[in-house]
């Protein structure tokens, strides 16, 4: 990040680390000696005493998230009647005021008026400020559109989704590793197998898929605007962090420095991505009056989001707003969805099930069953296809369980003047970030188990059929993927459970699905351990895993 800043601000790399550091020690000073960072007189956890306190306390928070709030779970929240909550280091300078279990359904009710997701995302990733847009916060009408229009869809545009990921793989996958380069040369070795870094070419099959659900075969098939789509996320990871550092009355005089990459590569994406909004919006205008060509606009997010701005008002319906909520959509989408697709194939290939054999050949065996015996023509995939395959679907709730995306779920911002009260007595003051240790809540709860590793994949579906291909009816709704719980987080709880879970689970779906028929997968004695940054679980980078074509049957 220093090294970014001297080539921007002119100033050599060890100076800007210098002013980045006293950034930091003059906002720690600030939030810690000028006020009141524990109003609700809470236990404070993983800080020693004295004024470095705080500071020392960076390291267990960017790399050791999970053992700091594992810990904090299992003093306060994991033994007697009465569990408390208590104070943890949140991000670089803050605290999170972590709640026990107790008080996740009374959580998961309160409005957004007086408990904020909005606003404690954006106190994290500073998004008004790096996009530029108050809008953003103020109308967030693309989760609603996702949530409601995009899942209730899913049936009709899931051919899309099916046919978008057997064409990426192609393209990605056998195109690049499994044929013969211009010379000839085989690029898998004698047995047919190659090794391939799941994280990078999951994120190129991802940007691919969403982007044909959202828009269409035009973007999703552009490399330029998908090669500046993935390079804006990792722009805006960093972009964030950077700005974190700052209150936010200075974020818009610093933003500059920090946002010059992502605003670069955001530009190049949008300068593709404008004239396809232009065109859809000329057509969307001319049609209004037109029943009959009304009815033959796109089914897709882009147009979604045309039609929703265009009822909010002229402040919303402008190419840079719409713009923005796309590829912020797309950012949303891609990175989280990777990273669960990536460690699906990583369970598959490190454990083994309690009936022998491998996860990942038991799961062919249910495709290929549900496949042919279905009503359906063998071969094509619906989205009420997918719903049978409830093996995959429990392997999926597992491998969720076991690679949480962040280690502290529930995030929310008081907004209520006064501060809340909370049922078990507990206040916290106006401006304050609660959350719950939710990964530690799900390892010692439901996904506890008398495994020498704990992982049991078949843990949801085999309490209704034992993989059983003519017992197969669907996923039975408490125990899917999608469903969320008190001891099940990875998409949060309530009325702001991730809006798109239920796309982004049939596009792991459809992806393992389709690796899984094509590709054999070949087993590792062990798997890498998760790894922690800023709260936040890292993909699994530079991880190659051995794949091989399946021989035709």
């Amino acid at each position: 990040m220093a090294t970014a800043l001297s080539a921007i601000a002119g100033l050599s790399p060890l100076w800007c680390f210098g002013l980045l550091v006293l950034a930091v020690f003059v906002k720690l000073i600030h939030y810690t000696t000028f006020r009141d960072f524990n109003p609700s007189k809470l236990p404070v956890h993983g800080v020693s005493p004295g004024i470095f306190g705080r500071i020392l306390a960076i390291p267990s928070v960017y790399l050791k998230s999970f053992d700091l709030y594992d810990k904090g779970h299992a003093k306060y929240h994991a033994h007697g009647e009465s569990p408390t909550a208590f104070l943890a280091p949140y991000q670089l300078v803050g605290y999170v005021h972590c709640l026990p279990p107790t008080l996740v359904n009374e959580l998961k009710t309160i409005p957004e008026s007086v408990f904020s997701l909005g606003d404690a995302f954006n106190d994290d990733l500073s998004l008004t400020t790096i996009f530029g847009s108050e809008y953003l916060l103020s109308h967030p009408y693309h989760v609603g559109l996702i949530r409601y229009k995009l899942t209730a869809s899913l049936p009709k545009i899931y051919g899309n989704l099916d046919e978008e990921v057997i064409y990426s793989f192609k393209e990605v996958w056998d195109r690049k590793y499994f044929t013969p380069d211009a010379q000839g040369k085989q690029k898998v070795d004698e047995d047919g197998w190659v090794g391939l870094n799941i994280s990078d070419t999951l994120m190129e099959v991802i940007s691919r898929v969403s982007n044909r659900v959202f828009s269409g075969t035009e973007l999703c098939r552009n490399e330029v605007f998908l090669k500046n789509i993935l390079e804006c996320i990792m722009n805006l990871i960093f972009s964030g962090m950077g700005l974190s550092i700052f209150p936010l009355s200075l974020q818009p005089v610093v933003a500059p420095l920090f946002t010059f990459n992502f605003k670069r590569k955001l530009r190049a994406a949008v300068k593709i991505l404008e004239p396809v909004i232009r065109e859809r919006v000329r057509l969307y205008e001319n049609r209004l009056n037109d029943a009959a060509e009304k009815s033959k606009e796109p089914d897709d997010m882009l147009q979604y989001v045309i039609e929703e701005a265009s009822r909010q008002g002229p402040e919303h319906y402008t190419l840079k707003d719409i713009s923005i909520r796309y590829v912020l959509i797309n950012l949303a989408s891609i990175h989280s969805t990777a990273t669960t697709t990536a460690w699906c194939i990583l369970h598959c290939a490190g454990h083994t099930p309690t009936t022998g054999g491998t996860y990942w050949e038991t799961l062919h065996q249910e495709i290929r069953a549900v496949d042919k015996d279905s009503e359906e023509e063998a071969g094509i995939w619906t989205k009420r296809k997918l719903n049978k395959l409830v093996g995959l679907d429990s392997f999926l709730r597992e491998s969720l369980g076991h690679s949480m995306a962040s280690t502290v779920g529930m995030l929310r911002k008081c907004k209520q003047k006064g501060g809340y009260t909370f049922s078990n007595g507990l206040w916290i003051k106006e401006g304050e970030i609660v959350g719950v240790a939710a990964e530690a809540i799900q390892r010692h709860t439901r996904f506890a188990s008398e495994g020498a590793d704990g992982f049991d994949g078949f843990r949801f579906s085999r309490p209704y059929q034992e993989l059983d291909p003519s017992s197969v009816t669907g996923a039975i709704d408490q125990n899917s993927a999608v469903t969320t719980a008190n001891d099940f987080l990875p998409f949060g709880h309530g009325k702001h459970a991730c809006p798109g879970r239920f796309f982004a689970v049939d596009e792991v779906k459809t992806m393992m699905r389709c690796m899984i028929e094509n590709y054999e997968l070949k087993p590792m004695d062990s798997i890498p351990a998760l790894g922690y940054f800023k709260g936040n679980t890292i993909p699994p980078l530079g991880v190659n895993v051995q794949f091989r074509r399946r021989t035709a049957l």
